[in-house]
């Protein structure tokens, strides 16, 4: 019940637990709950937005998105605001896709302050659209704020220190680029821009043909989205950010391109998939560590299945033990500021 803003600054939020990796007992039955139910309801809306492809086609974009996610703690999160760019940008959404992503953009909003305020955005776009185009009620953006509202009281949060946190927030986001700045190879850079403008380029061409001026308003979205994943990934350059920006970019583009061939083939967006899967296997993972990874997974299942969670208890314990003998902290009255990273 640490009061995120008040007792705890960081770059994640209230659920932000449920996004790393990492086993704690307390919330180990949190993480699985929110995680699968979250895979459950993305899944629901890639078969929606997917569902016409070609089968050989849907594999591939299937695929591309399960192998780019497994190497990537943003599993899913990366991916809810694309999604609901596209979702939310049809002329015919439904109470029951607004009450959905609801669910998936207010998750994802409370892990980290990153896909907060991509969210908040993207819902801000999509409302203005659907306002201007269809004299349409806000009803996507009230059902997101009521789940917003309720997932943050779940988390065991105050709702009067909700300002605090967003205030921190922010202001660790603004002071992100300089204070984490580091450099890596400019190669990486000029390869996800390429990327990145090539799937722009495309994307603004394919909603002009269907939408006409109004295609300005999908485009901006996915810029922004590009845009901070580049940001994720390049203000601090090292391989384990790399590693978010690449998968988080290589899932967009195979959504995207899915999504432009729904009504026929889109033959340059099919080239991108592949020329984008090619780069992903080179730079982040090959075939031979997916199915290590693939391995691992299965094996760590069978492990939970027949031994519960005793075995990670164990090592919890150690780890713990270790990182008292590392790092002693002496013994403290009253209150204290903690800074837990060398």
């Amino acid at each position: 019940h640490l009061q995120a803003g008040r007792d705890l600054g960081f770059a994640y939020g209230p659920l932000g637990f449920a996004q790393i990796s990492a086993y704690s007992p307390g919330t180990y039955l949190w993480v699985l709950a929110i995680r699968g139910s979250m895979l459950v309801v993305l899944g629901l809306f890639y078969f929606k937005l997917l569902r016409r492809l070609p089968i050989a086609y849907l594999a591939a974009v299937a695929f591309t998105v399960v192998a780019a996610s497994s190497v990537s703690k943003d599993f899913a999160s990366g991916a809810v605001p694309v999604v609901a760019t596209l979702v939310l940008f049809d002329d015919n959404v439904s109470v029951a896709d607004s009450a959905g992503l609801a669910f998936l953009c207010g998750v994802t909003s409370l892990m980290k302050f990153t896909y907060f305020s991509l969210i908040v955005a993207v819902y801000l776009m999509t409302t203005l659209y659907g306002a201007l185009r269809r004299r349409a009620y806000p009803i996507p953006l009230a059902l997101w704020l009521f789940a917003l509202v309720l997932l943050y009281l779940l988390a065991g949060q105050n709702l009067s220190l909700f300002w605090e946190f967003f205030r921190g927030s922010l202001s660790m986001a603004t002071g992100y680029s300089e204070a984490m700045q580091s450099y890596g190879p400019q190669r990486e850079v000029y390869c996800f821009c390429l990327l990145a403008g090539t799937l722009l380029a495309m994307f603004a061409v394919s909603e002009l043909r269907d939408r006409g001026a109004w295609a300005l308003f999908p485009t901006c979205a996915l810029a922004l989205i590009v845009f901070v994943s580049f940001k994720e990934g390049f203000v601090r350059h090292d391989f384990d950010h790399q590693r978010i920006a690449v998968p988080w970019l290589i899932v967009n583009i195979a959504i995207c391109a899915g999504w432009m061939s729904r009504r026929r083939i889109n033959l340059a967006a099919a080239a991108l998939l592949v020329v984008a899967v090619g780069y992903f296997f080179i730079s982040i993972a090959g075939p031979a560590q997916l199915i290590s990874v693939a391995a691992n997974k299965l094996s760590a299942m069978c492990e939970l299945a027949e031994n519960g969670t005793r075995p990670l208890d164990d090592r919890y314990q150690q780890a713990l033990t270790r990182i008292r003998q590392e790092a002693p902290l002496p013994k403290v009255t009253g209150d204290t500021d903690i800074y837990p990273f060398e």
